[in-house]
């Protein structure tokens, strides 16, 4: 083979790479990318309805964390792949973990709720004032409301519960 045919063969070669490589389904990493961004998260999250009606009446300051009934996790299992409803629920165990401990060490005489199987939260202040929050409405599946029994109850970011809960019972 001579020089010139070498030359050709080389140029065919590059020429034949660099097509194959902006061609973007040829590329599986990127494929995966951009179906992973559609499939894993959903634009809009669609939080089903409680299937239950009760109201859990609150009279003292107090923590409630509330979480999905059973039937309520069945249809949000239906809006993620399993790896990424497993995430999120590891994600939510902990932070309430961790806030549950931060509560007992640092604000010993609040109460602790734990909600699963009611819809409603009924906060008696001691004026006898009431508010009422649905947790249909919230738009979170797990999450935290603090209430010392004075103010209005507000929900809490995870993220900063002690932060939050410290300032808001002092």
């Amino acid at each position: 083979m001579n020089i010139s045919n070498l030359f050709l063969v080389n140029i065919y070669f590059v020429f034949v790479f660099f097509i194959s490589c902006n061609n973007i389904n040829s590329n599986p990493i990127q494929n995966i990318e951009v179906n992973n961004t559609i499939e894993n998260h959903p634009e809009k999250i669609i939080k089903p309805g409680s299937s239950f009606t009760d109201t859990l009446t609150i009279k003292e300051s107090a923590v409630i964390f509330f979480n999905p009934d059973s039937l309520q996790i069945i249809e949000i299992k239906k809006q993620y792949k399993p790896a990424v409803y497993q995430s999120l629920s590891h994600e939510y165990y902990y932070q309430q973990k961790t806030a549950k401990v931060d509560l007992i060490n640092n604000l010993p005489n609040v109460k602790l709720y734990e909600v699963v199987n009611s819809r409603y939260l009924l906060f008696v202040h001691t004026n006898k004032k009431e508010s009422i929050i649905d947790l249909n409405e919230i738009g979170t599946f797990s999450g935290c409301f603090i209430f010392n029994g004075v103010k209005e109850p507000v929900q809490v970011d995870m993220m900063s519960f002690m932060n939050e809960a410290y300032y808001y019972f002092k």
